[in-house]
């Protein structure tokens, strides 16, 4: 893999990591070289056990004896990735704290400062339900320390490489298959389409063409996925373009809802890569995951304990994401539109969106 990658190109790599984890591991080390970094790692860790599910690393100081001290103290990482998240933009760890913190923090005197590093920059993601996804870069002694340039390119990169790996683990589980992505999708329920840049079907499941056969909303017809409200369609069409050409700010994630009569639909749209060789001719694709009904009841227990919402406002939460309206809302909850707006204030700022939309792509990133 060529070093001077385009962020497209880097990208593109970061998706076909999704199937295969030593396209991954190139990504890593083409976005290193891309910001003069000596090293770094990607670290996802399930919530749930607080178990490492993957750690790739690259750089010279990532010997088996430095990765087997990491891990042996990793948990004394949690006030610097709590900072990371809090922060809700990538993290310059030496510049925010002082010298008594540094001295003082195992992760920087047992891990880092032994395997001869010293400035870190990086950023830590938990808006998947199951993972907590970490993408660092290291220095070494004598180096200059990271800039803001640095911390925009950790920034547009970290989404892509959460929702990458997230898909990968969702569909793959431990294996590391070259089809585990068409595998994965092959047995879901969900429907799923693979697209070219043209919104020409590649590939579906049966689970697409049921929802296909039935819908007021899509259609398959001449093997092309288009929307049938004339007035989303070329909405539809460029979110599509943009997923296969890994715009790096628009491709990370793209979502949309559809409504018609009785029939409410979230698309859900973001670059996949199919592995080289295999039955598909194109490699640079659009996922289009579909869903037909709102979030399920239990993601409401889960914003409660991730983002601290009442009962009250978690139910609002996934009214919202199932396409409810503010009068919607109030009319069920037998109140004010007023009131169901100040509660979507409390909850915009619990939740750190700004809108609707934000906060029901939000809910549904916990449903998956």
């Amino acid at each position: 893999m060529s070093k001077a990658l385009s962020d497209e190109d880097l990208v593109e790599a970061i998706y076909a990591g999704a199937h295969n984890r030593a396209r991954l591991r190139e990504a890593l080390a083409a976005a290193i070289a891309r910001i003069g970094a000596t090293g770094g790692n990607i670290h996802i860790v399930e919530k749930r056990t607080q178990r490492s599910r993957l750690f790739l690393t690259d750089g010279p100081n990532y010997t088996d004896t430095a990765i087997a001290e990491y891990f042996s103290h990793w948990r004394h990482l949690n006030p610097y990735r709590v900072a990371m998240r809090e922060a809700r933009a990538p993290f310059l760890c030496h510049e925010r704290f002082t010298a008594e913190d540094l001295a003082n923090s195992p992760y920087v005197q047992d891990f880092y400062f032994r395997i001869g590093e010293r400035w870190l920059a990086g950023a830590v993601t938990s808006e998947d339900p199951s993972y907590e996804v970490s993408l660092v870069f290291n220095r070494a002694r004598g180096e200059a320390a990271f800039d803001a340039h640095t911390a925009q390119f950790i920034g547009l990169m970290l989404p892509h490489v959460r929702r990458a790996t997230a898909l990968g683990l969702a569909l793959a589980g431990e294996r590391a298959s070259e089809g585990a992505i068409v595998d994965g999708l092959t047995r879901s329920r969900r429907p799923a389409w693979l697209l070219d840049g043209r919104s020409h079907i590649v590939w579906r499941n049966s689970a697409a063409d049921a929802m296909a056969r039935n819908s007021l909303l899509i259609s398959q017809s001449e093997e092309r996925l288009t929307v049938l409200d004339e007035r989303r369609r070329d909405s539809f069409a460029l979110r599509v373009a943009q997923a296969v050409s890994r715009q790096v700010e628009g491709a990370a994630t793209s979502a949309m809802r559809l409504s018609a009569q009785d029939e409410t639909v979230w698309l859900e749209i973001l670059p996949a890569t199919a592995p080289a060789g295999s039955f598909l001719d194109v490699q640079s694709l659009a996922l289009v995951l579909a869903r037909t009904t709102g979030p399920r009841p239990e993601v409401g227990g889960t914003l409660q304990s991730v983002y601290g919402l009442s009962v009250s406002e978690s139910e609002i939460a996934l009214a919202v994401a199932a396409g409810k309206s503010v009068d919607d809302i109030a009319s069920t909850r037998a109140v004010s539109r007023e009131t169901v707006r100040t509660q979507l204030r409390f909850i915009f700022d619990k939740a750190g969106v700004n809108r609707q939309a934000d906060l029901a792509r939000l809910v549904w990133t916990f449903d998956n």
